[in-house]
């Protein structure tokens, strides 16, 4: 007996035209239902994605406008449904940092990837935070491998400067001052945060807070301890001052800085045996340091020693002849003396080197008012006087600027343009030591 032979197609398949019609029927309304089951889905689907687009776009207009709580909740809303979302991260780290809640702002900003196009931002805002919390070493370390990561970068550095500005640290204040200043971005917005702090420094009630908070969470850091020592002499917290600035002393023997602030320390209390022994104390290396010759002066005017006060007052005056409080004193002296022609040379060039101050701080003033036109005269102004006050470099660079305005306006005559350096890392700048005194 034969059996039947299933119909073959050329592949040699068993044909389809034999299969039952009422599985291809179950096989269209299977198919019918999961269409149906998708619709809603889909529709849902479609809405969510047009909230969460609709909470983003609040959010950015909220925070464009500073309505920072309504931005803050629609931040929030939208990064409860998409918490891995970077820029919302970082739009909220932002927030957080405006109302200074900087440990919750470090939480979003750690939540960034390196690979986020938000990363470089984001790194720049961890050493912020970290910074306004104490701790001014790592923030250190973040904005100075921003400057490794994005050499040309200026955003790092303004944060860097004000950081060094505050500890006293002149030699990487001046070099990242004149990095700003090459680069060309802000140049003179560079030269005019130097000047700030020449003609308006800190409180030192003020200064003092940031170092002791630094010192709760960082108590080991050098900057900070020195910075603190120098504070609490200026708030007449003598005893603790002389503890931190000679463990600074043990630590770091030839630290001009902390020498110094010990001195100022014993004069300020009348302890003249003590400021002799401190300038006994001084380590070879650094004794002849010309710092240290105004308080020498202090040290034999106290002593009623004139003669020998003088000496090194009018050493002092040649080593930095735009110091007038030393001016003053030789004015004092040679009165004592009874040279009053000498007395009152000097008591002129004090004098005139204090009317300068005021009118340097004026023109500071001036040129820090965004409302205010750019004046290339006005900054030659300010270049003759910072030349006067021993900031030779700082005048330079206020000349070249007044250079570059008037070939930008033609309002003179055509100079070679300056060439500027562009560095694409971290160097020290070599500075004179004298310039670097008068910094400020």
């Amino acid at each position: 007996m034969s059996l039947p032979i299933p119909a073959v197609d050329v592949l040699g398949h068993a044909s389809r035209a034999r299969r039952p019609p009422g599985r291809i029927v179950w096989i269209a309304c299977g198919l019918a239902a999961l269409v149906l089951a998708a619709l809603p889905a889909a529709y849902f689907y479609r809405h969510s994605v047009r909230a969460l687009a609709e909470l983003r776009a609040a959010a950015f207009s909220a925070a464009a406008e500073n309505r920072l709580q309504d931005a803050e909740r629609a931040a929030n809303a939208y990064l409860s449904r998409r918490p891995s979302d970077p820029h919302m991260h970082l739009l909220l780290a932002k927030i957080l940092t405006e109302r200074k809640e900087n440990r919750e702002a470090l939480v979003h900003l750690e939540g960034i990837p390196r690979a986020s196009r938000w990363w470089p931002e984001a790194h720049r805002m961890q050493g912020e935070s970290l910074w306004h919390l104490g701790y001014a070493s790592r923030a250190e370390a973040i904005w100075l491998e921003c400057i490794q990561e994005h050499p040309e970068a200026a955003w790092p550095r303004w944060d860097l400067l004000r950081s060094y500005f505050l500890e006293d640290r002149r030699a990487e204040a001046w070099q990242i001052t004149r990095e700003l200043y090459d680069l060309r971005e802000d140049p003179v917005g560079a030269l005019l945060d130097l000047l700030t702090f020449q003609v308006e420094p800190p409180s030192p009630l003020s200064e003092a807070r940031v170092w002791e908070q630094c010192l709760r969470v960082e108590p080991t850091n050098y900057y900070a301890r020195r910075s603190l020592g120098s504070c609490y002499i200026d708030l007449n917290r003598g005893p603790e001052a002389q503890r931190l600035l000679e463990d600074c002393a043990r630590e770091r023997p030839n630290d001009v800085i902390v020498w110094r602030s010990l001195l100022r320390g014993a004069l300020q209390q009348g302890e003249v045996d003590a400021a002799e022994r401190t300038i006994g104390e001084l380590p070879e290396e650094i004794a002849g340091h010309a710092g240290f010759v105004p308080y020498r002066g202090q040290i034999g005017e106290l002593r009623g020693d004139w003669q020998t006060a003088a000496h090194w007052y009018r050493q002092a005056a040649d080593q930095a002849p735009w110091n007038r409080k030393v001016h003053y004193q030789l004015a004092l002296l040679y009165r004592r003396l009874g040279d009053d022609e000498l007395a009152e040379r000097h008591t002129e060039i004090a004098e005139r080197l204090h009317d300068a101050f005021t009118t340097l701080s004026h023109y500071h003033s001036y040129l820090r008012d965004p409302d205010k036109p750019q004046d290339a005269g006005l900054y030659r102004k300010v270049a003759r006087m910072l030349d006067e006050f021993g900031r030779a470099r700082q005048a330079r660079m206020w000349a070249e600027l007044a250079d570059a305005l008037e070939q930008r306006t033609g309002a003179g005559p055509a100079r070679p343009s300056t060439p500027f350096n562009r560095r694409s890392s971290y160097h020290p700048d070599p500075v004179d030591e004298a310039e670097l005194e008068a910094l400020y």
